[in-house]
């Protein structure tokens, strides 16, 4: 009985740490992710503009 305590301590602070390591991994990985689609949106709407702007070219009145 007198082993036992000490070794639930050490596993039950193990398990925490090991917890909190696996969570800022999670944490940096969606930030990774959010980066990832935050530069995909901005191709994304860089492409809008462009094609925007070339469908004015084509429709512009001097044009018609």
């Amino acid at each position: 009985m007198v082993v036992v305590r000490p070794l639930i301590s050490f596993v039950i602070i193990i398990v925490s740490l090991l917890t909190i390591v696996f969570f800022r991994m999670e944490v940096r990985r969606l930030g990774y992710e959010v980066f990832k689609l935050t530069q995909i949106e901005k191709q994304k709407l860089d492409d809008y503009r462009k094609k925007e702007i070339y469908f004015s070219r084509l429709t512009r009145s001097d044009r018609i």
